[in-house]
């Protein structure tokens, strides 16, 4: 499971607020560096980052970012098939 962010709607919300990317990373007890790149898609973003910035922005959750649930991988079960003969 990814948190992806929509850096668009990030950067709307910021700019909306009067916020430079270093107000948000002041804000949101995060690096500007993080910020930057959360705008720009250069990451996925842990759940404790997410809220930080729902919270800096006033927003909810879903406006600013979108879980990726990719598939789980499948378990391989290894099964010995024995061959019984009767008599």
């Amino acid at each position: 499971m990814k948190i992806l962010p929509r850096a668009n709607e990030i950067q709307r919300h910021r700019i909306l607020l009067g916020m430079s990317m270093r107000e948000l990373a002041c804000k949101a007890g995060l690096n500007n560096s993080t910020i930057s790149n959360i705008e720009t898609y250069r990451h996925s973003v842990r759940p404790k980052s997410a809220k930080a910035i729902c919270d800096a922005l006033n927003s909810q959750f879903d406006e600013l970012f979108e879980v990726n649930y990719a598939p789980a991988r499948a378990a391989v079960s290894r099964t010995r098939s024995a061959t019984y003969t009767t008599q």
